[in-house]
């Protein structure tokens, strides 16, 4: 379930970005910045009709030639219950031929077999769960020092992690 959408965004990716918000993680990190969205909701018939408009919003966004791609985060995109709706959102982005970060609090080598074709479109993966003991304000586009910002496409290339 899509809970916001951030329009022209400059913090959460390379260029302008949307930025996709989804509900609900298993991974409830102390020190969360977005702790709310950590429930997981099942969707009403509103919430169903608030999403297919969020899309359609996301849609009209991505058609613009200054943005750059979508970040999604939350919650967490590729927990199982939101994989199906960051699908869909990483299939539009490819649509427009936009990039796409995605945020999660698992782990590439752990993701990267599950969700292969999934992964294979997306461009940035930002990785592992926000430790707040080493949070780190000088690392770029993450909340602590474990966190990993990955560059998928050439990480599936050479069978390993590259970094970007």
């Amino acid at each position: 379930m899509i809970i916001h959408i951030y329009d022209d965004d400059l913090l959460n990716g390379d260029g302008i970005r949307e930025v996709v918000f989804l509900q609900g993680c298993h991974h409830h990190c102390k020190g969360c910045f977005n702790s709310e969205t950590w429930e997981f909701k099942v969707p009403s018939f509103d919430d169903e009709l608030k999403d297919a408009e969020k899309l359609m919003h996301l849609e009209n966004k991505l058609k613009e030639d200054y943005i750059a791609g979508v970040t999604i985060s939350g919650g967490d995109p590729l927990a199982p219950e939101n994989v199906k709706q960051t699908s869909l959102i990483v299939d539009l982005a490819k649509k427009y031929n936009k990039t796409v970060w995605i945020y999660t609090g698992y782990l590439y080598e752990d993701l990267i077999n599950k969700y292969y074709i999934l992964l294979s479109n997306v461009d940035v993966l930002c990785d592992g769960p926000f430790i707040e003991e080493l949070k780190s304000p000088n690392k770029p586009w993450v909340g602590s020092s474990n966190q990993r910002v990955i560059d998928v496409q050439k990480s599936i290339k050479q069978g390993t992690v590259v970094l970007k």
